[in-house]
C-alpha cells in the first residue's frame, strides 16, 4: 500500500487538487441533472395547459349537445383529467 501513496508534498497537493476538481465535477453533475429534471416538469405543465386551454376554447363555443359527444368522446378511465359537459363553476 505504501508504494502506491506519493512520497512527496508536491505529489500530495497535486492528488488533493485533482480529488477536489473530481469531487466538484461531479457535484456540478448531479446539480444540473437535477436541476434539469426540475425543468422538464415545468415545461410538462405549460404544455398541459395548453392542451387544456384549447380544449376549453373547443368547448366554449360548442352546443350543448356536441359538449356531451366531445366530452364522452374524450372520456378515457387511464386519463387522470375528468371530462363531463357541465360546469365546474355555476
Amino acid at each position: 500500500m505504501r508504494r502506491f501513496l506519493p512520497q512527496t508534498l508536491p505529489a500530495w497537493v497535486l492528488l488533493i487538487v485533482i480529488a477536489g476538481l473530481m469531487l466538484s465535477q461531479v457535484a456540478t453533475l448531479y446539480i444540473v441533472a437535477r436541476d434539469r429534471a426540475a425543468a422538464n416538469g415545468v415545461v410538462d405543465l405549460y404544455r398541459l395547459n395548453d392542451r387544456a386551454y384549447s380544449l376549453v376554447q373547443l368547448m366554449h363555443d360548442a352546443t350543448p349537445e356536441e359538449r356531451k359527444a366531445t366530452a364522452s368522446g374524450l372520456f378515457n378511465s387511464t386519463y387522470a383529467l375528468t371530462v363531463s359537459d357541465t360546469p365546474a363553476v355555476t
